[in-house]
């Protein structure tokens, strides 16, 4: 299980199947809300993600 782009593209390059399944989860505490945005904003691994309580 991986929110990584480039882990899910080197798994699909050794030939196993892929299937996405998008984790959808609110974060707990300031903290997971900043580094949630900021995986966001710089690898999409939580797209729509903007802070807490969104």
């Amino acid at each position: 299980m991986t929110n990584n782009h480039d882990e899910i593209a080197a798994v699909e390059q050794a030939g196993l199947i892929v299937k996405e399944v998008p984790l959808v989860t609110d974060p707990q505490t300031e903290r997971a809300a900043s580094y949630m945005a900021a995986k966001a904003k710089r690898r999409s691994a939580y797209p729509g993600h903007i802070g807490i309580g969104n």
